[in-house]
């Protein structure tokens, strides 16, 4: 889910893997679905900016594989941007900017093993990717903050500036999943103990508070089950936890952070997208979405 402008853009996923899937335009407001779109690919990421969206996906063929340009009003693909290698699914929207991760792996006889310690940037004017930037540390998800852009992953959570410089580092144990902007600073979840090559890293249960301009860097919230999502507004941190999800949690961004407070829902949490007021929480079984307070 995305939301931006009063719309939440939701995509929806072919029960066949690798099949194209939907992309509904609904009332922020109301939940009302005002547009409904065929997609070329079975969708995995969203972000706006530069008066389009710009989704990842998998399945669609040579001719869409990369990340797609759409117009926001009819859904029609304005253009498919590619790297010589691959790029990866999560996608951030920075000032100037849209970034990309890599790839989960490199071609074969490629230098390199993996493309997951590698981010792109993608000039929106000329749609193309214009730089490519390895990391000491693994890509899970991105956010943008103005013109710079936060990455977060297996070892480190780490800020980026448009040129691609670190700007900030926190070393972390383990694996970041999910990350949301909060003030100065970011949201993580910290999700997994352990290291990328191992099968079944040990879980982690907290939530991490990182502020770049403060000591400590790193506050440290704990919760009862590893948390997957996170998504911030209106200073609340809304975290979607359990395995498979089944908890909502909100958490103001007080100074410390408040108590994590558990959020009634229904069946099995997909992902939760913070509002100004409450946020909007998909499920599974039943299929519906809810807007929680």
């Amino acid at each position: 889910m995305l939301l931006s402008k009063g719309t939440l853009w939701v995509t929806i996923l072919s029960e066949r893997p690798g099949q194209p899937g939907r992309l509904l335009a609904l009332a922020a407001n109301s939940g009302r679905v005002r547009r409904s779109f065929r997609l070329p690919v079975n969708p995995l990421r969203l972000v706006s900016g530069f008066g389009s969206l710009w989704l990842s996906g998998q399945g669609g063929g040579i001719r869409h594989r990369g990340i797609l340009r759409l117009d926001p009003s009819s859904g029609r693909v304005l253009r498919v941007i590619r790297a010589a290698h691959g790029l990866g699914w999560a996608l951030a929207a920075t000032r100037h900017a849209i970034w990309v991760a890599g790839p989960d792996t490199f071609p074969k006889g490629h230098p390199e093993k993996s493309g997951v310690y590698f981010v792109y940037k993608i000039d929106p004017h000329r749609e193309a990717v214009v730089r490519r930037v390895k990391l000491r540390s693994t890509v899970i998800d991105l956010i943008g903050n103005g013109s710079a852009v936060w990455v977060t992953g297996w070892a480190a959570v780490m800020k980026l500036a448009e040129s691609g410089r670190p700007l900030f580092r926190q070393p972390i144990i383990g694996a970041g999943w999910s990350v949301a902007r909060a003030g100065e600073g970011v949201w993580v979840t910290h999700t997994f103990y352990g290291s990328r090559r191992d099968k079944q890293p040990p879980p982690a249960r907290e939530l991490l508070r990182i502020q770049e301009g403060s000591t400590p860097h790193l506050t440290r919230i704990p919760l009862e089950d590893s948390p997957w999502q996170v998504s911030a507004a209106a200073s609340v941190a809304w975290i979607a936890a359990g395995h498979p999800s089944h908890q909502v949690l909100s958490l103001a961004d007080t100074q410390p952070p408040s108590t994590p407070t558990e959020v009634p829902v229904s069946g099995i949490v997909r992902t939760v997208e913070a509002a100004p007021r409450g946020a909007w929480v998909a499920q599974q079984n039943p299929n519906q979405l809810s807007r929680v307070c």
